[in-house]
C-alpha cells in the first residue's frame, strides 16, 4: 500500500467514525475524542488530515448529502409513471433519514433552531425540490410548473417534518415511518393527491 493510498484509507475511516459518532452522540457529542478512538487513530490525526474537527464536520456533511440527493440514484428509482417514480424518492429519502436520524437531523439543525436557510443541508434540499419539479415535468406531469412547485413544498414539508420527528404519530395514528410500505402508501397518497388529475 504506497503513502497516497494509505493517507486516503486514513481519510476514509475517520470520516465513517465521525458519521458513526454523530448516530451515536448527535452532532454536538461528536467530539474529537470520540471520533479518533471510534476511528483507531491518535486525537492529532483529525487535524493533521482534516486541519480541524470544523472541516471535517463541514466534509463529512458534504458527503452525506451527495450521497442523500444522488440525483442518478434516483432517477433510477422505479415507478410506472412520473407520481409513482416521484413517490419511491421520497420512500428512498425517508429510508435514509430512518437509517440515519441524527446525521439527518444535524442538516437540519441550524435551520430548525437558528433558522438559518443558508445551510448546505437546506440550500442542497432547496435544489433537489427545484430538480424534482423540472423532472417531473419532463416525465409528463400536466400541471402548470406554479402547481408542481407548490406541490413539491408540500410534499417538502411532509418529508422534513417525517424525518425529523418520524415517531410523531406512532402513538396517535400507529403509523411506523420506518415500515416502508406504510410510507410508501403515505407519500403515494400525498403525491396523488398534489400532482394527480390531470396527469
Amino acid at each position: 500500500m504506497n503513502a497516497e493510498t494509505n493517507q486516503l484509507s486514513v481519510q476514509d475511516t475517520i470520516i465513517q467514525a465521525t458519521i458513526a459518532c454523530i448516530e451515536e452522540f448527535g452532532l454536538n457529542g461528536a467530539t474529537n475524542r470520540r471520533i479518533a478512538a471510534k476511528a483507531g487513530v491518535n486525537i492529532a490525526a483529525i487535524n493533521y488530515y482534516f486541519r480541524s474537527k470544523q472541516a471535517l464536520l463541514a466534509m463529512v456533511m458534504e458527503i452525506t448529502l451527495d450521497n442523500a440527493f444522488d440525483w442518478d440514484d434516483l432517477t433510477r428509482l422505479p415507478g410506472a409513471d412520473a407520481l409513482a417514480w416521484c413517490t419511491e424518492i421520497f420512500v428512498d429519502l425517508l429510508k435514509g433519514a430512518k437509517h440515519y436520524p441524527n446525521l439527518t437531523r444535524a442538516h437540519f439543525q441550524e435551520v430548525l433552531i437558528d433558522g438559518n436557510y443558508t445551510t448546505p443541508g437546506a440550500r442542497r434540499m432547496q435544489a433537489f425540490l427545484v430538480q424534482l419539479v423540472d423532472e417531473l415535468i419532463e416525465r409528463g406531469v400536466r400541471k402548470e410548473r406554479a402547481q408542481i412547485e407548490q406541490a413539491m413544498a408540500q410534499l417538502g414539508l411532509a418529508f422534513i417534518s417525517a424525518a425529523m420527528i418520524p415517531r410523531f404519530f406512532e402513538s396517535t395514528f400507529g403509523i411506523d415511518l420506518g415500515d416502508e410500505d406504510q410510507v410508501r402508501t403515505i407519500f403515494g397518497g400525498l403525491v396523488r393527491g398534489v400532482l394527480g388529475g390531470d396527469h
